[in-house]
């Protein structure tokens, strides 16, 4: 099968995605790859080197990268280990939607043949290019065989997320909390409600015809974000303006006003059933916000619209007590260097281990005992 490297996705035919796209991934399609593209955040100066594999009824993104930043897959540990064995680490091939910690299918294809070959194209694109190692992230678990079977080592490592176990609304999710936790969650809204903030749900329309506006807005609270946790700003203005004026329909942003004006938002992702929490910020600390904006009101949208599942983003415990829970994530690596694979398969190994650990140890977190 004929399978070509294109550097930039503009160049990948629109009717290719219109055949291939996932209903349920918003991330992993031509308006999204093409807003982290023509914004640069995705870009040889970035260290994000566009390098997408493309066939007739296949396409896998990639990227050439000479760093491990943006990811949410550490590797950091790696590199290391093969600094200190005298091999350089990078450059390196990796396959996922940059900056962004969701799960989705890497190989968006029309038909099982086509699905086979690109593993194998990804292992052509890192030798073609004389990298340590190819990664495709954030991958379905039904996707990792495909990788497997061409050698990648397979590892599994943790998120939190919700799911919708058919909830009439917030208050019937809530009863399903044991006491102590419902008792929190209402105690949060109840000091966010204190300062007479409006808050309101932005998608659609109301987002496409103000592009300019609200991305610069929302750029600036993404800036407070990365400032407090002294993070790197990954995404520049021209990002946030081009997602809502490209895809409006599958981005809800969720804004907080004071007195009218806007003192903080959050920022999420939808398609089909699944929506997907990215970024926030905030000019004003009110306690609880936070948790407000991010988590209760988006799942509230969530059951309102029926969606099944919500991912909000990379790490945090602190989202079980408010209903999230464990889910492992899936990630395949191909190592050129067999000297490599044993041990950093035996550390796979151990990692498998402790995120079972994990979700045994959470269980239901802080649901009661099933209703019938």
């Amino acid at each position: 099968m004929d399978v070509r490297v294109e550097t930039r996705i503009a160049s990948v035919p629109s009717e290719l995605f219109r055949r291939l796209e996932s209903p349920d991934d918003p991330f992993a399609t031509r308006a999204f790859l093409g807003a982290l593209e023509s914004s640069g955040a995705a870009s040889p100066s970035t260290g994000w080197a566009p390098c997408h594999l493309v066939a007739e009824n296949a396409f896998l993104p990639a990227y050439l990268k000479t760093h491990s930043y943006g990811e949410f897959i550490f590797d950091w540990e790696w590199a290391q280990f093969y600094k200190r064995n005298g091999v350089a680490y990078y450059p390196k091939i990796v396959s996922m939607v940059p900056f962004t910690p969701a799960t989705g299918a890497r190989i968006l294809a029309a038909d099982t043949a086509s699905a086979a070959a690109m593993p194998r194209a990804l292992i052509e694109l890192a030798v073609a290019n004389d990298c340590s190692s190819a990664h495709a992230l954030f991958l379905p678990k039904a996707e990792t065989a495909a990788f497997a079977e061409h050698g990648f080592l397979v590892r599994n490592t943790l998120q939190f997320h919700w799911e919708n176990r058919g909830y009439r609304d917030f208050a019937d999710y809530l009863s399903h909390f044991v006491s102590k936790r419902r008792r929190d969650v209402e105690r949060e809204r109840r000091q966010v409600a204190a300062h007479g903030l409006a808050i309101e749900c932005l998608t659609g329309p109301e987002l496409a015809t103000r592009a300019e506006e609200l991305g610069a807005m929302m750029f600036r609270f993404y800036e407070t974000t990365i400032e407090k946790k002294e993070s790197n700003a990954y995404l520049p203005p021209a990002f946030f303006a081009a997602v809502f004026a490209a895809m409006p329909d599958e981005t809800l942003l969720v804004v907080a006003k004071d007195a009218g004006t806007p003192i903080a938002a959050a920022l999420n992702f939808f398609k089909g059933s699944q929506l997907f929490g990215r970024y926030w910020g905030t000019t004003h600390d009110y306690p609880g916000l936070h948790f407000e904006l991010c988590y209760y009101q988006t799942i509230e949208w969530a059951i309102a619209r029926k969606m099944r599942r919500f991912e909000a983003g990379a790490q945090g415990a602190h989202k079980i007590q408010r209903g999230f829970l464990p889910s492992i994530v899936y990630s395949a690596h191909w190592l050129r260097d067999a000297r490599f694979r044993e041990p950093i398969a035996q550390a796979l190994h151990g990692e498998a281990e402790h995120v079972r650990s994990v979700i045994a140890d959470v269980g239901s977190g802080p649901f009661g005992p099933s209703k019938p």
